[in-house]
């Protein structure tokens, strides 16, 4: 779930039949993962990173609720949307007791990391039990009408509003992104907290010597194909500043800043 959330730009989440307080507190799984991921290198190891910073790199959050038979209306019978039923659902509990301000802190802190969520519900796909277990080889006009409606909402939401992940205020290609991957996974298979900070300067490092390389090469193939000896010294500058600027332009166009 920690690598999920640190590699994504969406996190689809998936429970049955409604939000009620059980799967509510099966957020704990989510909300954990404070526990599990540090974003600056100078933090120390038992000390858990501020949610409001975490919010800044959580990707935003779409419930799904599967199964769903409840009619979407308020205490007063007024219509609500999906999203309205779940800011419902995350309304803090009156009370002073132990167990719920348990319940109330998973809601506070769930809102605090996931800033960005949406939810759509979902009707039963089809009637017969039986079916219920090969779903995904049941033709789509067997289905319900409603479930296929649904499901279209739900592709839409998702390919419309789907953006690339970013790191720091820059959008992640898949190399990248490969690399992060690696980089979380490595710190997962040493027992220690996935490092932000410190996998992004890794990345950026790494980048920079692929981007110097390229921009040599370049700047070494200008000079190769303009300079013919002898020459100008007129004509050797003005060879070097041509060569120099492109390579400077590929260096920029791939080098990555690792300032924040």
């Amino acid at each position: 779930m920690t690598l999920s959330v640190l590699l994504s730009s969406k996190l689809i989440y998936n429970s049955m039949n409604a939000i009620d307080e059980q799967s509510l507190q099966q957020l704990n799984l989510v909300v954990n993962l404070t526990k599990h991921i540090q974003i600056r290198c100078s933090q120390p190891v038992d000390e858990f990173e501020d949610p409001d910073q975490l919010a800044k790199v959580f990707p935003s959050f779409l419930w799904l609720v599967r199964d769903f038979n409840l009619e979407l209306v308020d205490q007063s019978g007024t219509p609500i949307t999906p999203k309205e039923y779940l800011e419902m659902a995350l309304l803090e509990q009156t009370g002073v007791s132990e167990k719920t301000e348990q319940k109330n802190r998973t809601r506070r802190l769930f809102k605090t990391l996931f800033t960005e969520r949406d939810c759509l519900t979902f009707c039963r796909p089809i009637a017969e039990e039986s079916k219920l277990q090969t779903l995904t080889e049941i033709p789509t006009e067997e289905l319900s009408a409603s479930f296929v409606k649904q499901l279209e909402c739900l592709r839409k939401r998702v390919i419309g509003k789907m953006q690339a992940k970013r790191v720091h205020g820059m959008t992640i290609n898949g190399p990248i992104l490969v690399s992060l991957a690696r980089q979380y996974v490595q710190a997962f298979n040493q027992g220690a907290v996935p490092n932000i900070e410190s996998a992004w300067t890794y990345i950026c490092r790494n980048e920079q010597v692929k981007a110097l390389e390229k921009a040599r090469q370049k700047f070494e193939r200008i000079l190769n194909d303009r300079i013919a000896l002898p020459c100008s010294v007129f004509d050797l500058e003005s060879d070097y500043k041509a060569a120099k600027s492109e390579a400077l332009r590929v260096f920029q166009k791939q080098a990555i800043s690792g300032e924040n």
